[in-house]
């Protein structure tokens, strides 16, 4: 029988992450600049640019979300566990609330509900790292 402990394998390595978060600053920093010109004469034409902007937020909090720490041992990955379950009930519970009571006006979008989720588990993840220290 394997061992029960946690496959550290499946995280990409540390370089993705600090990728990732380039990728999800320039990306928003490219939306702030895009609002703060006012270039938004012809919105359709934007349309493309900002579901690629929005694409390329979720894609590099996503790879900040699965790439490892510079020390990944046994309590990160349990701290890690922790933050994505807290993360996954977030959106269960929206999602229920959301459909019970679907006239409170929360409507989220689903890029948002996921954008929630991921800042969500990473300011658990990193406030319970640094309770750890």
């Amino acid at each position: 029988m394997e061992s029960e402990s946690i496959n550290f394998n499946a995280l990409l390595p540390v370089k993705f992450k600090y990728a990732g978060y380039v990728v999800a600053c320039s990306a928003f920093l490219a939306a702030a600049l895009i609002n703060v010109t006012g270039s938004m004469d012809n919105f359709e034409k934007h349309t493309f640019l900002f579901t690629a902007i929005r694409c390329l937020i979720l894609a590099g909090l996503f790879l900040v979300a699965v790439s490892r720490d510079k020390v990944e041992d046994e309590l990160v990955g349990l701290i890690r566990l922790k933050a994505f379950e807290l993360s996954f009930r977030w959106g269960v519970l929206y999602v229920i609330v959301d459909s019970i009571l679907p006239m409170a006006g929360i409507g989220m979008s689903g890029f948002s509900l996921v954008l929630s989720m991921l800042i969500l588990y990473l300011l658990v993840f990193n406030s319970k790292k640094k309770q750890m220290q």
